[in-house]
């Protein structure tokens, strides 16, 4: 009797030991999966990028004068003729890599109105501090490897019920740490990077550079 109890004792040590490393390795999954999300993700936008001579679409096209809702396009609705057949002819199911593992309703609700990944507002979204307003090309970018591009979003967009937010930008109110207390990043050159809080606290100057500012 002593014995079994022991052994129960050792097996109840042992699982407690290695129930947190098996929860990490659950998430460090979700995070790789993420990660493939977004690189079919940036495979979309290069194709949208090649169908419109090398210019990339620009987050929000409220910038350019479609204040009301209703008129404005974001980014995924710009985009809809790349996200759409780039999947389909894989035989994926496009809303699933706007949305995010570690989302719980993203795989259901996620899609043009609501998606689990944000582009960046600045640098190659369009956006400038000084209320300017530009379109960028692919050719044009000087740091592809160290520009953002998309990552993991948390703002919530119109629609409901509104799961992650179209919209991606230095400071913490845009983004989610949801991966093990990190975002992952998408770049414009199409690797995949994860990314703590820190990397949301760019230096002064942060508009001119990379990589949330100019490209």
């Amino acid at each position: 009797m002593i014995e079994l109890m022991l052994v129960i004792a050792i097996i109840v040590i042992l699982a407690g030991l290695l129930l947190p490393s098996l929860k990490k390795a659950h998430e460090i999954a979700k995070r790789i999966k993420c990660t493939g999300n977004e690189r079919q993700l940036h495979l979309a936008w290069s194709n949208y990028c090649t169908d419109y001579n090398g210019f990339l679409p620009v987050y929000d096209t409220a910038l350019w004068g479609d204040t009301m809702w209703v008129n404005s396009k974001a980014w995924t609705f710009i985009m809809r003729d790349s996200l759409m057949p780039a999947v389909a002819s894989a035989g994926i199911d496009w809303n699933s890599y706007l949305s995010c593992p570690n989302l719980p309703q993203s795989s259901r609700y996620a899609g043009l109105f609501n998606p689990a990944l944000g582009m960046t507002v600045f640098g190659i979204g369009g956006g400038t501090c000084n209320g300017s307003k530009k379109y960028v090309k692919l050719s044009n970018i000087s740091l592809p490897s160290q520009s953002v591009a998309f990552g993991d979003s948390n703002l919530a967009s119109s629609g409901a019920p509104s799961i992650g937010g179209y919209r991606l930008s230095y400071g913490l109110s845009m983004t989610n740490l949801r991966h093990l207390g990190k975002n992952n990043i998408l770049f414009c050159d199409g690797h995949v990077e994860s990314k703590d809080r820190y990397f949301f606290n760019p230096p002064w100057g942060w508009w001119n550079l990379a990589p949330w500012g100019n490209p």
